[in-house]
């Protein structure tokens, strides 16, 4: 079974890095990566399509 993820992080070079270390796996696809949570809507909008797992980074202030 392949699970659908979202890569979400602010420094779009680290949603990269992440995605290429995700897709050394089999059992994960990739769907979105995203700068930022209004950016993944913006993206859910247009292919209607929902990963079951999101990886996000959240400021802890």
């Amino acid at each position: 079974m392949i699970h659908s993820i979202a890569i979400i992080d602010d420094h779009l070079l680290i949603a990269k890095a992440i995605t290429g270390i995700v897709e050394n796996f089999k059992q994960f696809n990739v769907l979105y990566e995203c700068e930022n949570g209004l950016d993944l809507l913006e993206k859910l909008k247009v292919k209607k399509i929902s990963p079951i797992l999101f990886c996000l980074t959240l400021a802890c202030l």
